[in-house]
């Protein structure tokens, strides 16, 4: 008897169940070196369920489109957006800022598809009905804050963290041009309450006048306006 072709969305969930396997294997890897006391170990191999974790859910944002639904990816860009723990606005000196409540993922380790699905939909959201607004000669500023209760206290090389999903949203909505010249990135890395990124766009004169505050200013919580001040 001929086998019955398989529906895109059989084919989906089959996938999914795939990745979610791997997940479980990741999950049990990650503990087993844990409870073995094996620090390193666990470290890399939570990375690697961090990867694992990502692929599951990126395969499980595109089933809804498989069933056929024409609505279907723009119902969940509608749930992203409100779903999104991305905190955005501007600051009271008039710089754009994304607050990321997490570490932005290690090059290679993991895919910034999640973070393009987060912040494309959460920004639109967000400018949706507000006059455009376009930065030019700023600078990009990226803050990692490191939880001080994390039991893994190794801060990464700044070179060797994902960072081109958030500068092309940076881009795409407020900036003219995101060239090195026009644009140059800046990094700190610091200690604070918990995990999280703060990435700013601010005018070159002000970062060079203000630096130091962007600098330490991991304890203050983040004020921001829906609009310009």
């Amino acid at each position: 008897m001929k086998k019955e072709k398989q529906s895109p969305f059989e084919k989906g969930l089959s996938a999914t169940k795939r990745r979610l396997v791997k997940v479980q294997d990741q999950l049990e890897l990650t503990r087993s070196r844990w409870e073995d006391k094996d620090i390193p170990g666990a470290y890399e191999a939570a990375f690697g369920l961090a990867e694992a974790s990502e692929k599951l859910t990126l395969m499980a944002r595109v089933l809804p489109a498989y069933t056929g639904h024409p609505l279907a990816m723009k119902e969940l860009d509608r749930r992203l957006a409100e779903e999104s723990p991305i905190r955005m606005g501007f600051t009271p000196e008039g710089w754009f800022c994304l607050v990321i409540p997490a570490l932005l993922p290690k090059k290679k380790n993991s895919s910034p598809a999640y973070l393009r699905d987060m912040l494309y939909p959460a920004m639109s959201r967000f400018f949706r009905g507000k006059p455009p607004v376009r930065y030019t000669n700023c600078a990009i500023v990226f803050r990692h804050v490191y939880g001080k209760d994390r039991s893994e206290r190794r801060c990464r090389d700044h070179d060797n963290i994902e960072i081109s999903a958030v500068v092309n949203a940076m881009a795409h909505f407020l900036l003219y041009d995101d060239d090195g010249l026009s644009c140059p990135h800046y990094y700190f890395s610091s200690v604070g309450d918990a995990d999280r990124t703060e990435v700013l766009l601010i005018p070159e004169d002000d970062f060079w006048n203000k630096r130091h505050v962007v600098k330490n200013s991991e304890k203050r919580e983040v004020i921001l306006h829906e609009t310009l001040p």
